[in-house]
């Protein structure tokens, strides 16, 4: 178990930009990408989360700036993870997209979430990019109703990397990995450049099936307005006095 059981008792104990640290942007986009185990914490789950955002999505990075293995103790358990700002964010997107990673030497990704839509584009888009995927085991791995990706309207997925997988992802050493990723520095394999587009693939298929729906509903709205009878349509809004 780790020290700090939430993002209060870390803040307290810890110094801002010097073991801990935030890269937020709201780009008042609809989607929003979020690792909340970034930086040290999980080796290469902020140059992931900032590369799937890129210039379009919303990104909320909890940042470990600590050397390993003393950032383990970052490690926030995802269901007691809260901060206002995730949470503002959080409340004006459609969908987010948790990324974490997980132990395991096998080269391999879980994919969960309550979106079920999303979770089933996602999924077939890694598996044709040949993804070796693992079924969730337990409740943190995606469809818990208090897990951060699960907030927005139409909820979300997480998407958990084994640490085997994200080895594939870097040339070097994974736990040495921040020392360049702070200087834009990171040597990523195809691995890494196509799980990203991967991912930002299945969001703009989701994006344009949500898309499509809106305009169905809006239009079904408008015919089925169209034929109230006169009598029930004004030119005038009531007016209550």
């Amino acid at each position: 178990m780790t020290p700090y059981q939430d993002l209060s008792s870390l803040v307290i104990h810890l110094t801002k930009d010097v073991d801990y640290g935030f890269n937020i942007m709201d780009r008042s986009d609809h989607v929003s990408i979020v690792t909340i185990h970034g930086g040290t914490i999980e080796p290469l789950c902020s140059l992931l989360a900032a590369s799937i955002a890129a210039d379009t999505h919303n990104l909320y990075d909890m940042q470990g700036l600590v050397a390993f293995p003393e950032s383990i103790e970052l490690r926030i358990p995802p269901l007691r993870y809260k901060e206002m700002r995730l949470r503002g964010l959080l409340q004006h997107s459609q969908v987010a997209v948790g990324i974490d990673g997980i132990a395991g030497t096998e080269p391999f990704v879980n994919v969960g979430g309550r979106n079920r839509r999303l979770r089933a584009i996602l999924l077939e888009h890694l598996e044709s990019a040949g993804y070796s995927l693992n079924t969730p085991v337990s409740t943190v791995a995606g469809h818990h109703p208090k897990l951060y990706h699960n907030w927005p309207v139409q909820g979300g997925v997480g998407v958990q990397m084994s640490r085997g997988l994200r080895e594939q992802m870097v040339d070097g050493d994974l736990d040495h990995l921040w020392e360049t990723e702070t200087h834009g520095a990171a040597t990523v394999t195809d691995c890494y450049r196509v799980f990203v587009q991967t991912v930002r693939d299945a969001l703009s298929e989701y994006t344009a099936e949500m898309l499509v729906d809106l305009d169905r509903t809006m239009n079904r709205f408008e015919r089925d307005t169209a034929a109230f009878p006169p009598s029930l349509r004004s030119s005038r809004p009531y007016h209550h006095e």
